[in-house]
């Protein structure tokens, strides 16, 4: 123990006198440590704050589309209804897109033209949708979506009506119809996209006139929104309270746990955050031991002469191995506070909540420690092998 004191006593000595060499050292492992630490810490940030995002985006909402059978209508006509009675159901609605070829959409004008536009989608859905879906602009009375297939309704998304000819500078456009199957449709409002639905290409009709249009309902997809956390538990129940007499008619997309979503974000940030974080601490662990290289050069006459005095080779090498070490451990010290700042910096700037580990800090203190004791080992060998006859000679 006696050895280790005077050796810990000598290295502190000589890192005094060493001033500027030593603040230099460790802020190069400072810097190697930090960043490693910074990169861990802002990946376990990002990760968490990717899964909250993928859990408020997904996991509230659930689709239920038909699974094969014959039947011409799968879905009852108060499916929407029977949706909403699970606890934690917040809204719910159908969607049915409808055959271009059956409708063909047009400008209704007094010299109807006899090509019709193609690139949009003609769909059906119930008054709900609007609630599911976020969509914004003209729903005023969107009810009107639950009337029969007579009512001769339309919304439009912004680009079909852009397409159409009709202006989109208002929500709600007064005067204007367009032609589906020949019949005079008027438009009651123009509708936006939002996060969870692109319906700018949409010409939206009541659902009932999809299914008179329709053959079947093969096609329709029931979509519910629930409260954030309730889609596994609502996902298992929804089919049985669709259709109880044939559950297995329905199929309904499975709402994942995102654990396995959240291992792949996780792993993959952690190999690019680390990737920059290793290469640092090559550079480090490289610049380190060149300093100490020459260290041992520019003291071969104190390694001669601690020779001379009785230090053997394993006295030699302990004390270039305790410097290192000192170094590694107080730049692993610096460098913990520096990645713990620079993740908590990098959530702030980006709007997330820090999520950061107990033992972070912890692995720049170890890691500074390993890459000192490393970069001295090299170092160390070569001192002790120095030969005290002609090291007592050197300038």
């Amino acid at each position: 123990m006696r050895a280790f004191i005077d050796t810990f006593h000598d290295c502190a000595l000589d890192m005094s006198a060493r001033l500027q060499r030593t603040l230099l050292l460790v802020i190069a492992v400072a810097l190697g440590a930090g960043t490693f630490v910074m990169s861990l810490g802002s990946n376990v940030t990002a990760s968490h704050q990717i899964t909250n995002d993928m859990a408020a985006g997904t996991l509230d909402h659930i689709s239920v589309s038909v699974s094969g059978g014959t039947e011409t209508r799968t879905f009852p006509d108060n499916a929407d209804t029977r949706a909403l009675t699970l606890p934690m159901v917040e809204s719910s609605a159908r969607r049915l897109d409808i055959s271009i070829d059956r409708v063909q959409p047009n400008r209704f004008t007094t010299a109807n033209l006899d090509d019709y536009i193609t690139d949009v989608t003609v769909t059906g859905v119930t008054s709900g949708y609007f609630d599911v879906m976020d969509i914004t602009g003209g729903t005023q009375g969107h009810w009107v979506l639950d009337a029969t297939e007579h009512t001769n309704v339309a919304y439009l998304g912004t680009t079909a009506a852009q397409q159409l000819g009709i202006p989109t500078d208002t929500p709600y456009p007064t005067g204007y119809q367009i032609s589906l199957a020949g019949r005079r449709v008027d438009v009651i409002g123009i509708v936006h996209s939002s996060p969870r639905a692109r319906i700018d290409h949409l010409i939206i009709v009541p659902y009932a006139y999809a299914l008179a249009v329709e053959p079947t309902d093969s096609q329709a997809v029931l979509t519910v929104r629930t409260a954030i956390g309730a889609g596994g538990p609502v996902s298992t129940a929804l089919r049985q309270v669709v259709r109880p007499d044939a559950p297995e008619r329905l199929s309904v997309t499975q709402v994942a746990t995102l654990d396995s979503l959240r291992s792949g974000v996780d792993s993959q940030l952690s190999r690019l955050g680390m990737s920059v974080g290793v290469t640092l601490l090559v550079l480090t662990t490289l610049l380190i031991a060149n300093s100490m290289i020459v260290s041992v050069m520019s003291r071969t006459s104190e390694i001669g002469l601690r020779r001379a005095l009785g230090s053997s080779h394993a006295d030699i090498a302990r004390l270039f191995l305790t410097e290192g070490a000192i170094t590694g451990v107080l730049g692993g010290l610096a460098g913990a506070a520096v990645g713990v700042v620079g993740t908590v910096v990098t959530a702030l700037v980006n709007g997330w909540s820090v999520s950061m580990p107990w033992w972070l800090p912890l692995i720049g203190l170890a890691i500074g420690a390993v890459v000192g004791v490393l970069a001295s080992v090299y170092p160390a060998l070569s001192a002790a092998k120095v030969n005290p006859a002609t090291a007592i000679r050197a300038d």
